[in-house]
């Protein structure tokens, strides 16, 4: 059979289009694979150099975010290369993901929930609380809030992070996360673990917050001091 060169040139053109669309990517789902979708929360966003520098904007961004499927917690990622994807820390993105698989994920819409309202509306807040062998952090960032409580010399006991609300000037925590350290070469890579066996989850108190701006850890009566904004 005789192939036509200009129909093979158009196919091979239309292809081309469509895989420059979808930032040189592979289709994430096979054919009639089951699908469903949910919510997530962006916990993590930082911009990198685009694949293509010079192409479709300045900038992409590399976006960590956690979703719940019946009652477990998955961690996954998404590469955005337009503006319009572009997540801040808080935001609320639709997933869909793999029936089969559920850490295969393709957003499908960006709600921008926090990052379209003012600025001031959710601004990080720094706590921290000094010990005598160490020093405990608490960064709040819109709903998201990471703990992190270091030993002596540095050395990081416990690091988690989840969600948080505030009710009647007293802040529940809800961790969802923890971090787990991998070597790769000569660098330490810090990757989230979803929280869902016994032994990764991490239990932390509420606090109140006193009429300072600062937080007392209720089981203890520690004081965390508000040491910035941004």
């Amino acid at each position: 059979m005789k192939i036509n060169p200009w129909a093979f040139g158009g196919l091979f053109l239309l292809v081309s289009s469509i895989w420059m669309y979808h930032n040189f990517e592979l289709p994430t789902f096979y054919p009639f694979e089951k699908t469903g979708t949910v919510k997530a929360v962006a916990f993590q966003a930082k911009l990198v150099v685009p694949r293509l520098p010079g192409i479709g904007g300045e900038h992409d961004q590399i976006v960590h975010f956690i979703y719940k499927i019946d009652n477990i917690v998955y961690v996954s990622k998404h590469r955005a290369y337009r503006s319009g994807q572009f997540q801040a820390i808080g935001d609320s993105l639709l997933v869909r993901y793999s029936v089969n698989n559920p850490q295969r994920t393709d957003p499908t819409r960006y709600y921008h929930n926090v990052s379209s309202k003012p600025r001031y509306d959710y601004l990080k807040k720094s706590f921290l609380h000094t010990k005598s062998n160490g020093y405990t952090a608490l960064d709040l960032h819109a709903n998201i809030f990471t703990y992190e409580d270091y030993g002596a010399y540095g050395k990081l006991l416990t690091k988690t992070t989840g969600t948080h609300k505030m009710q009647d000037s007293t802040l529940v925590l809800t961790p969802l996360i923890y971090y787990k350290n991998r070597k790769v070469g000569d660098s330490i890579i810090e990757e989230p673990k979803p929280m869902n066996e016994d032994f990764e989850k991490i239990y932390l108190s509420t606090f109140k917050l006193n009429p300072s701006g600062n937080l007392i850890e209720i089981n203890s009566n520690l004081t965390f001091n508000l040491t910035g904004q941004k």
